[in-house]
């Protein structure tokens, strides 16, 4: 079932063609100081490369089924657009791999979020992106979310930095999700 965008979920959805950009940003950055407090009594680097972010993120999209769906225009605009699963849902179209010249400093991280975040979202998929940024200095990597703010304001659930996160050491792991997209209106 489609439901609407809300008022203020449509007014941030409308800001972008007029030249502004609603997304919001969230920047992970782990370093290889070895395993935290509690880990695996084997002593082994939990680094998290780009197979194991694309398996975590389809684990817990889950809990962000938002995360899965496009915003759909009505006919003739003549009510707020709704939010409706997307049928050609790609993963890896959302999560990107992207890497800093060895050793990479903040400031070159700075640089590559600027242009990541200075380019709009693809309107006709879901409205995130997410980038695996390695080659930090120290052996370091960053795991950067931009999610449309139409998508994260007034949705009770989580944003897709905090679905890929655990309070603790040990990863949670949840049933395999068997999601199908529905109808879209009027199917």
């Amino acid at each position: 079932m489609a439901n609407r965008l809300s008022p203020r979920e449509a007014m941030y959805y409308f800001l972008d063609p007029a030249g502004a950009t609603s997304h919001l940003g969230a920047l992970l950055i782990f370093d290889d100081a070895g395993p935290p407090a509690g880990a695996a009594p084997d002593g082994a680097q939990h680094v998290l490369d780009y197979p194991s972010l694309v398996s975590l993120v389809e684990n817990r999209l889950q809990l962000a089924p938002r995360y899965r769906q496009i915003v759909l225009p009505v006919t003739m605009g003549l009510a707020r657009p709704v939010w409706v699963d997307d049928h050609d849902f790609d993963i890896n179209f959302h999560i990107r791999r992207s890497g800093l010249p060895r050793p990479g400093t903040l400031a070159e991280l700075g640089d590559l979020i600027a242009r990541v975040m200075s380019r709009p979202l693809d309107r006709s998929r879901p409205l995130w992106e997410m980038y695996l940024i390695e080659g930090l200095e120290g052996n370091g990597y960053a795991v950067l979310t931009k999610s449309h703010r139409c998508l994260v304001d007034d949705f009770a659930g989580p944003e897709i930095s905090q679905v890929i996160t655990d309070e603790t050491a040990d990863v949670v792991q949840y049933e395999p999700d068997l999601w199908m997209p529905g109808h879209p209106p009027g199917a």
